[in-house]
């Protein structure tokens, strides 16, 4: 009789384990640790109509695990993509690190984060929901954990201006710095760039009265003006309630400005 019950029991084991989906894969954290992959060391769920909130998804077993590493969800703009994660601090010191998604064009991102009475805090990034620009390129959520603290985390991405499409990382401080300025020198060259051209074209248009010149040094100032936007550079000339009407503008103008050069 014992038998029989002991058998019945792993029975039930496995059937539970094996239907039930387990809470996503433990992040620890380690001194020098590699960037991680949190979309490959987490749990995806990806709610196609948008219906979906943080209290509804807590601890819910539609979350699934992926082998992507990254998300393209393209111009699907009711689409949001969810990502739940654990970061298990094992050591005897405290650890911070940088929550991080690299497409600096979504629109908004919420990371909901425990706090010490057991319960959840949200906190905000994207381009339509930094107040200033800090500096950084990233939009990033710093963390911190204490020595032997696990701590379960949600991440909501979700964009309607643009292609909804991004990575996501988890890096130590060294390393999200030597991520940023590599990122900023990239960002530097290109504005460098568009800069030599615009004064280019512009010298063209002075010495050949050719308007063509100038349409696409329109062009290409909106260009600049709309990327230095998503980049949420242009918190340093306009106010934050008007980034998306900016966008639009300076989308609009580029479009109209490129079709008449290109006539």
């Amino acid at each position: 009789m014992a038998k029989i019950k002991t058998i019945m029991l792993k029975i039930l084991f496995f059937v539970f384990f094996s239907t039930v989906p387990l809470f996503s894969q433990t992040i620890f954290l380690a001194d020098n640790q590699a960037p991680i992959n949190l979309l490959q060391s987490g749990e995806l769920y990806i709610d196609h109509g948008g219906v979906e909130s943080f209290e509804t998804l807590y601890n819910s077993s539609k979350f699934l695990k992926t082998s992507e590493k990254f998300i393209n969800l393209g111009y699907a703009f009711k689409s949001v993509a969810w990502l739940r994660f654990t970061i298990n601090n094992d050591s005897n010191e405290t650890q911070k690190r940088y929550i991080t998604v690299d497409n600096t064009m979504l629109d908004t991102i919420e990371l909901y984060k425990p706090t010490e009475d057991g319960n959840y805090t949200k906190e905000l990034s994207g381009v339509f929901q930094r107040e200033r620009f800090d500096n950084i390129l990233h939009f990033n959520f710093p963390v911190e954990l204490k020595p032997s603290e696990s701590q379960s985390y949600y991440l909501k991405v979700t964009s309607t201006t643009s292609a909804l499409f991004f990575k996501s990382y988890l890096y130590n401080e060294r390393d999200f710095y030597k991520e940023e300025i590599s990122r900023q020198l990239f960002y530097t060259l290109f504005i460098g760039a568009m800069g030599i051209l615009i004064l280019y074209n512009f010298s063209l248009f002075l010495f050949s009265r050719d308007k063509t010149y100038l349409y696409y040094v329109f062009y290409m100032i909106a260009s600049l003006g709309q990327h230095q936007t998503y980049t949420s550079m242009g918190l340093y000339m306009w106010p934050n309630d008007m980034i998306k009407y900016v966008i639009e503008y300076e989308s609009h103008l580029g479009i109209y400005y490129m079709t008449v050069f290109a006539l």
